[in-house]
C-alpha cells in the first residue's frame, strides 16, 4: 500500500492567523504587564511622598524637596532668618537708634508658610497632582515664605521713643490762692507723626529690605486756645473792692450800709470748667452767695414797711374822694433778687453799691380810688355828740382818737372794729391820762375819754340801719353822752382789747367814715357816705324803768389839796333800765328788723375828793 501526503491550501492560511492572534494576545498582555508596573510605581511613588515635600520644591530658595513637614520646618529655622538680619535705623536730629526686624513685630509665618509648600502636588484631582509633581521634579517650584507684621510691637516701640525725644503741650493754668489771681502761659507740645513712620517700615517689610535708615517725623501738637485771661479779670474784679448794701425807710431816708469785704467774697468764688466739642475746654466764674441768703432774711423784718389804706374824704360837690393821708404800698425784702443782684455786683469793676430789692404791693385802697367804682355817692348817716366841760386831758383823747377813725372805709360785708382800728392806747400814740370807768369807779387811766368817739360812730351806725354786732353801754349814765338831746341809752363803751365796737356794713357799697372836730360847739361829727339803698330807719324815745336813786356822796382823800378845799371827780346819777326800739323798713315799708336795746345802768354816787384830816373822811 503505497501512503502519500497531501496538503490543504487553507490549512496554511489558518496557521497564520492563529499565529498572529497569539502575537496580538501576548502584545495586549505585555502593555498590560507594564501599565500595571507603571501604576505600581505611580502609586509607590505617591505613598513615599505622601507625608513629604515633592522633590523640587523651594521655600525662599532652600530646597525642602522630598522633607516631612517637621523636618523642613528645622531646615527653615536655621536657613530663613530676615527678621532678625533686617536692621531699621531711625534717625531724629543727631540721635540713632537702630533696631531689627523682629523687635518692631515681623516674624515669619512658618505654618502657612510650610503648609503652601505641602499643598504644591498634595492637592485637587490626580491628574493636577502629577502635573506639579512632574513640573516641581523638572523645573522646580519656588514658595515665598509669609511674614506676620505686628504693628502693635512698633507701636510700642515708637512710644517709647516718644518719651525721650516728645514733649507735651502744656495748657495755660489759672492759680487763684487768696486774693492773688495769676495765669500760666501755654506751651507748644511735640509728638512723633507715628502714621508716617510706619506707612514706611510697612514698605520696607512689604519689599523684605535687609534695613533702612528711617527719619524720625514729629508734629507739633498745639495747646487748647483757651481765653484764661478774661477770666483772671473776672477774678480780679471780683475781690477788688467791698460791696456794699443800702436800703431806704419807708419815707425815703437812708438806713446805712452794710459791706461784704473781698476776703468774703474769694472763698465763694469757684472757677468752672466745661469741655465741649472737639474737646474744646471753656472757663468761667460763678459766686455762690446763698450764703448771704440767710443773713438777708434776718435783716428783712427790720425793713419791712406795713402796708397803709390811704384815708379820704367825700367832696360833695363833685361826688369825688379827696386823699387827706395818702396811701402807702407794703414793701418786703426781695431776699432772692437782692441775692441775684449782688451776683452781677461781684464781678462789675464800678457798681459795687447794691441797693436792697423790695417788694411792693399797694395797699387795698389806694390814692387812684374813685368813689363810683366803690358806690360812694351820698350822705346816709351822721350824727353828733358833746364834750361840753370837759377835761383837757380827755379832749386831747377825743381829738387824737377821733384821727384813727377819720377817712376809713368800710367794705361791703365787712364788719367794722373800733379796736381793730384804734390799736393800743399808749403816750408814745399821743393819748392822755383821764376818766375812765374801772371796777365800778371813775378813775385815772390812759385814753380817758375815748368812748366819746365809739359812741358816736355808734349812733352813726344805728341811725344809718346797719346791723350792730357788738356793743357795751357804760355802767352809769355818763353826762356827756346825753348833751344836746340825747337820752340815755345810744352809749357805746370800749375797753381795749376785751370790750369793743362792731358794726356791720351788710350792703353791696363800701362806706366811707368822715369824722369832725368842732372846738367852737364843743362837739364831735361823723358822717357816713355810701348809697343809700333805699331803707328807712325809725328810733324811738328812750323809756326808762326801774329808776334807783344814787347812794350818799363819796370822799376821798387828796395829799394835794389844802385844808378847806374840795375837788368832785364824779357826779352823782339815778340807776335803771333803758330800752330803745329801732326799726328798720325798705323802700316800700315794709320792716326789714325790729329790735329792742336795753341798756342797765347803776346809780352812780358823787364823788369829792378834800384834803387829808379832812373831817368828810370819816363821815363819808
Amino acid at each position: 500500500m503505497t501512503s502519500s501526503l497531501s496538503v490543504d491550501p487553507s490549512d496554511h492560511g489558518n496557521a497564520l492567523l492563529i499565529w498572529a492572534v497569539r502575537s496580538g494576545l501576548l502584545g495586549i498582555l505585555g502593555i498590560g504587564l507594564w501599565v500595571m508596573v507603571l501604576m505600581m510605581v505611580f502609586f509607590g511613588y505617591q505613598i513615599a511622598i505622601s507625608n513629604r515635600m515633592v522633590p523640587g520644591v523651594m521655600i525662599d530658595g532652600v530646597d525642602v524637596g522630598g522633607l516631612t513637614l517637621e523636618q523642613a520646618r528645622a531646615q527653615l529655622a536655621s536657613s530663613i532668618d530676615y527678621p532678625q538680619q533686617a536692621i531699621f535705623t531711625f534717625v531724629y536730629q543727631e540721635r540713632v537708634w537702630q533696631v531689627s526686624a523682629t523687635e518692631l513685630g515681623v516674624r515669619l509665618d512658618l505654618d502657612r508658610t510650610l503648609a503652601q509648600a505641602f499643598d504644591v502636588g498634595h492637592q485637587d484631582t490626580p491628574v493636577r497632582n502629577l502635573q506639579e509633581q512632574v513640573q516641581a521634579w523638572a523645573r522646580g517650584v519656588q514658595v515665598s515664605p509669609h511674614y506676620v507684621f505686628d504693628q502693635s510691637a512698633t507701636l510700642a516701640y515708637l512710644d517709647g521713643l516718644l518719651r525721650e525725644i516728645g514733649t507735651p503741650a502744656v495748657q495755660p493754668t489759672l492759680v487763684f490762692d487768696g486774693l492773688e489771681v495769676q495765669t500760666t502761659p501755654a506751651q507748644v507740645g511735640i509728638e512723633l507723626d507715628t502714621a508716617a513712620i510706619l506707612n514706611q517700615i510697612t514698605a520696607q517689610v512689604q519689599q523684605f529690605t535687609a534695613g533702612a535708615q528711617i527719619p524720625l517725623t514729629v508734629k507739633e501738637v498745639q495747646p487748647q486756645a483757651v481765653d484764661l485771661e478774661s477770666t483772671a479779670a473776672f477774678l480780679r474784679t471780683a475781690v477788688s473792692a467791698p460791696l456794699a448794701l443800702t436800703a431806704t425807710d419807708g419815707s425815703g431816708q437812708p438806713l446805712g450800709e452794710w459791706h461784704i469785704q473781698p476776703e468774703q467774697i474769694a472763698p465763694l468764688l469757684q472757677i468752672t470748667e466745661t469741655v465741649g466739642e472737639a474737646g474744646v475746654r471753656t472757663f468761667g466764674v460763678e459766686v455762690e452767695m446763698d450764703g448771704f441768703q440767710e443773713a438777708l432774711r434776718q435783716l428783712a423784718p427790720g425793713l419791712i414797711v406795713p402796708g397803709r389804706n390811704g384815708r379820704f374824704h367825700f367832696d360833695d360837690a363833685n361826688k369825688q374822694l379827696v386823699v387827706i393821708e395818702p396811701a402807702v404800698d407794703a414793701r418786703e425784702l426781695n431776699v432772692e433778687a437782692t441775692v441775684a443782684s449782688l451776683e452781677r455786683a461781684v464781678f462789675s469793676p464800678d457798681q459795687r453799691v447794691v441797693p436792697l430789692v423790695f417788694t411792693t404791693t399797694p395797699p387795698r385802697y389806694h390814692n387812684n380810688l374813685t368813689a363810683t367804682e366803690l358806690g360812694i355817692t351820698e350822705l346816709v348817716s351822721e350824727s353828733t355828740s358833746y364834750y361840753t366841760g370837759s377835761s383837757a386831758a380827755r379832749m386831747q383823747n377825743i381829738e387824737v382818737g377821733t384821727a384813727f377813725f377819720d377817712g376809713v372805709i368800710v367794705a361791703p360785708r365787712e364788719v367794722f372794729s373800733f379796736n381793730a382800728i384804734l390799736g393800743e392806747l399808749s403816750y408814745e400814740r399821743g393819748f392822755a391820762d383821764g376818766a375812765t370807768i374801772f371796777g365800778g369807779r371813775a378813775v385815772k387811766g390812759i385814753g380817758g375819754g375815748i368812748c366819746q368817739v365809739s359812741t358816736t360812730i355808734f349812733r352813726t351806725a344805728f341811725f344809718g340801719g346797719f346791723p350792730i354786732v357788738e356793743r357795751y353801754s357804760h355802767g352809769y349814765r355818763v353826762y356827756y353822752y346825753e348833751l344836746g338831746n340825747w337820752g340815755p341809752g345810744l352809749d357805746a363803751a370800749i375797753f381795749t382789747p376785751s370790750a369793743d365796737f362792731k358794726f356791720q356794713n351788710d350792703t353791696d357799697y363800701h362806706i366811707l367814715l368822715e369824722a369832725e372836730m368842732l372846738p367852737e360847739q364843743d362837739a364831735l361829727a361823723f358822717r357816713f357816705y355810701s348809697t343809700n339803698p333805699g331803707r328807712q330807719v325809725e328810733v324811738s324815745q328812750p323809756i326808762v324803768r326801774n329808776i334807783t336813786q344814787p347812794t350818799a356822796t363819796i370822799y376821798e382823800e387828796n395829799p394835794a389839796l389844802s385844808q378847806g378845799q374840795q375837788l368832785q371827780v364824779d357826779w352823782s346819777k339815778e340807776g335803771g333800765d333803758v330800752v330803745v326800739t329801732r326799726i328798720i323798713r325798705d323802700a316800700f315799708g315794709n320792716i326789714l328788723e325790729q329790735r329792742d336795746f336795753g341798756t342797765f345802768y347803776q346809780p352812780w354816787s358823787a364823788v369829792i375828793q378834800v384834803a387829808p384830816g379832812d373831817s368828810r373822811l370819816r363821815t363819808g
